[in-house]
């Protein structure tokens, strides 16, 4: 099925009342890009609540034109080319070595990591344009940094695969919490 015919699929369940159904789809859309299903999540979750345990929309994220104007940050490359370099070292060190799949995890959780700092900030909203904005200059800063340049492109396609998929995983906050504390405390695999 085509995401017009999904995104409709999705709306007739809402309307019969089949909330967790409609969700799943509009989830599973959001996933793919899709701004309108993940307008309607964050509306539905602000209306009803749902499900504080496990939120449909676990980082806040809106997708709204005025917020998305008033939501820039600063080129902060350099700042990142650091973070990842501290980050890839302690990361090796703790593994004894560093593979491609050990990056592409770094770069994910590192970027959660300043989503959620910035949302937290920002009066617990994440704009759309924001993940986009730490998305590429995060990815920049890997790609400036990283010396095997065989796999380069095949990471930062990965990274940015995963991180679509994960910033909607219900307990991506904790998880990331966990991961960076492991990394930055050195307790790690």
């Amino acid at each position: 099925m085509n995401t017009n015919t999904l995104f409709l699929e999705a709306q007739e369940l809402m309307q019969a009342g089949q909330q967790k159904e409609s969700i799943a789809i509009l989830r599973s859309l959001a996933i793919q890009g899709h701004v309108e299903s993940i307008r309607i999540i964050a509306h539905i979750e602000s209306l009803h609540n749902l499900s504080k345990k496990f939120p449909v929309n676990p980082l806040a994220i809106v997708d709204n034109e005025d917020v998305n104007r008033h939501h820039q940050i600063p080129n902060l490359v350099h700042l990142y080319e650091q973070d990842v370099i501290v980050n890839l070292g302690r990361l090796q060190s703790l593994n004894n070595g560093l593979t491609p799949d050990d990056c592409i995890e770094l770069l994910v959780y590192q970027t959660i990591s300043n989503l959620i700092e910035y949302k937290n900030k920002s009066l617990d909203v994440l704009p759309i344009a924001v993940i986009e904005q730490v998305t590429c200059q995060i990815r920049q800063a890997f790609v400036n940094v990283y010396i095997d340049r065989g796999y380069c492109s095949s990471i930062v396609d990965k990274y940015e695969k995963e991180l679509k998929e994960k910033i909607w995983n219900p307990g991506i906050v904790e998880e990331t919490e966990t991961y960076m504390y492991k990394l930055d405390n050195k307790h790690f695999m």
